[in-house]
């Protein structure tokens, strides 16, 4: 009976790794039954679906590099990497059956069917990012998507931050702000060593410069790059330089 009713919150299915800089270290897995509220428990990506499954919200969730799905309501899918102000309640309070299969369970009224997307992301993994090259920026913005400003900043938080919003570039600069978008102009390329700024979030890494961008593609979107566009390595010189921007 247990092992019944376990299979209604999760069906197993093969699933591969395939984004940059992000690992599936082990199958997704059920973790329980948990109380929603306004504030949403997790409060990353949304989808709502009327072919809504535990598979299909873990898929959407990973997709996005989240660490965690949960559904809810039948149809609502929601994605996070913590869950805040967790209340555990019973498994069976999560009875609402699934609107993509009737025969599995899809959280509840205010109750969220939460699952780990097995999915990790890492420092150790900045090396199988595609580092495009150092481009000068200007007022107008290279990248002119969405932009955050963090002083955690590394390669591995913009590109995600940026493949999450479903862009094809992201780009790090003055250490700490992050810029996202699609479209490029490869006519301001310089010479790798001029992004040489510390990251606010590791100084083992750079993160451009002074109207400096160190540009990195998400992975989110196919492109096709010149071999002259791309380079593969990962800057690590410490040299540094004042100016004001």
């Amino acid at each position: 009976m247990a092992s019944k009713r376990r299979n209604m919150f999760y069906e197993n299915k093969k699933q591969e790794t395939t984004e940059i800089g992000a690992k599936r270290i082990a199958p997704p897995t059920y973790m329980g039954c948990f109380e929603d509220s306004s504030d949403r428990l997790l409060d990353g990506a949304r989808e709502d679906s009327d072919a809504l499954t535990p598979n299909s919200c873990i898929d959407f969730c990973y997709s996005r590099r989240f660490q965690l799905a949960g559904v809810e309501y039948g149809k609502e899918c929601f994605c996070g990497d913590e869950l805040k102000g967790k209340v555990r309640q019973k498994d069976t309070d999560c009875d609402k059956q699934c609107s993509g299969d009737p025969t599995r369970v899809c959280g509840g009224n205010w109750r969220l069917g939460v699952y780990n997307t097995g999915l990790r992301l890492g420092e150790g993994d900045v090396q199988r990012l595609i580092y495009v090259g150092c481009y000068v920026d200007n007022p107008d913005r290279i990248l002119d998507g969405s932009k955050v400003v963090s002083d955690l900043l590394t390669p591995v938080s913009c590109v995600t931050f940026c493949y999450r919003r479903e862009f094809t570039f992201a780009g790090m600069e003055y250490r700490n702000e992050c810029y996202c978008g699609d479209v490029m102009k490869y006519s301001n390329r310089t010479e790798n060593e001029q992004c040489d700024m510390e990251c606010a979030g590791d100084p083992t890494r750079n993160c451009g410069g002074p109207w400096l961008l160190s540009v990195y593609n998400t992975g989110f979107k196919h492109y096709n790059m010149t071999e002259k566009d791309i380079s593969t390595n990962v800057i690590n010189t410490r040299r540094r330089r004042y100016r004001e921007k």
